[in-house]
């Protein structure tokens, strides 16, 4: 499966849960100014209970780059939690 379809999985999932899920473009732009910063994680989860946690997700075979595990580092110097996530049952067990 690849990072797409398992993204679309993991959303679909996330919402029946009630979390607001809010997708970050980091990877291209089509103009001058960049979204996000390279790197940042693919999903921003806010929970129905508050907790704001990122998701990187990734395919079975999927390594996270030099340039992400940077950003993710620097994010959790925020106190920010991030799970690379190659399933939906890696977010289901994340949050229950």
């Amino acid at each position: 499966m690849t990072e797409t379809e398992i993204q679309k999985k993991i959303v679909v999932f996330l919402k029946d849960v009630d979390c607001l899920v809010y997708r970050m473009n980091a990877g291209s732009y089509t103009n001058k100014i960049k979204p996000v910063p390279k790197g940042t994680p693919d999903l921003l989860v806010i929970t129905p209970i508050g907790f704001i946690f990122w998701i990187e997700v990734k395919s079975e075979t999927g390594m996270v780059s030099e340039i992400q595990e940077a950003e993710h580092k620097k994010l959790r110097t925020y106190s920010q939690s991030i799970l690379v996530a190659t399933s939906v049952e890696d977010v289901k067990k994340y949050i229950i």
